[in-house]
């Protein structure tokens, strides 16, 4: 008789998850930045919340020019809350628009 195989994906265990912690508060730290604490939120942290995905369950959310931007996804809280007080990245220069191509008239 044989056996279905199958995969259980990727999942962090306690020991990924508590480096993963450590390593944003020292990021967080060298780059002279403060994570933003919210008692409001369950998380503990402004910007980050908490969803459903089991290997990156911790989505950072900003408000940027009247839109909600994703920062991305993230394994641990403290990760999400570098993400939200990280500047944001520049996009360099500002590109024109590519000008229309003219219908020729006949």
């Amino acid at each position: 008789m044989r056996r279905k195989s199958f995969t259980h994906g990727f999942f962090f265990t306690s020991m990924h998850l508590r480096g993963a912690a450590e390593r944003a508060l020292r990021a967080a730290a060298s780059e002279g930045l403060t994570l933003v604490r919210a008692s409001d939120n369950a998380t503990g942290f402004r910007g980050v919340k908490h969803g459903e995905r089991r290997s990156k369950p911790f989505q950072a959310l900003v408000w940027r020019n009247g839109k909600m931007q994703h920062l991305g996804r993230y394994a641990t809280a403290e990760e999400a809350a570098l993400a939200y007080v990280r500047p944001p990245a520049s996009s360099g220069p500002r590109t024109r628009r590519r000008p229309r191509r003219r219908l020729s008239q006949r």
